[in-house]
């Protein structure tokens, strides 16, 4: 028997589902390998929200040699422009437009790492472990385990704007 493994740009795309995609509204079509890049199309029923989910989303990938990219539609099939935000409380806004129906979000909060810091944006997600079949051999049914706030970690842009945003973990 021959194990085959299930290649790194489907294991994007099956986080980005599972994160993103927990939000009534947003649909996470198929990945696309019949191009290159490779594309992620996610279709979003409000454009307010695609616009929202599309500036908080890393919407490029490079992985190895292929090159991953997520396109965000609005309800008339658009491609959605994203916004850069230009201070914490916009990206605060834009994150609580992109994720505030999402099942995994818990809350957003601009605070500074360290006293006299510049602020950061926080987002929270619930207590929960985000599952889903994988391939993976170092799990006994080959699936991926990992908290909620570590694959939206994975598949939100570490600093839109150039404002910092980290992903935490409800306490409760």
């Amino acid at each position: 028997m021959t194990a085959q493994l299930s290649p790194p740009w489907y294991t994007l795309w099956n986080e980005i589902k599972a994160s993103i995609g927990n939000n009534p509204g947003v649909t996470v079509e198929d990945l696309d390998t019949s191009q290159t890049p490779y594309i992620v199309p996610i279709s979003v029923d409000n454009h307010d929200t695609a616009a929202a989910i599309a500036s908080i989303m890393n919407l490029h990938y490079q992985i190895g040699n292929i090159t991953v990219d997520v396109q965000v539609k609005d309800p008339a099939g658009n491609i959605v422009t994203p916004i850069t935000p230009g201070s914490v409380s916009q990206l605060v806004e834009l994150v609580e437009s992109g994720l505030g129906n999402n099942g995994w979000f818990k809350e957003v909060l601009p605070k500074p790492l360290y006293p006299n810091a510049p602020e950061v944006v926080f987002v929270v997600f619930a207590k929960a472990v985000i599952q889903f079949y994988n391939d993976d051999l170092s799990d006994l049914y080959h699936n991926y385990n990992n908290v909620a706030a570590f694959v939206f970690r994975d598949v939100l842009h570490p600093s839109p704007g150039g404002i910092w945003l980290y992903t935490s973990t409800a306490e409760e």
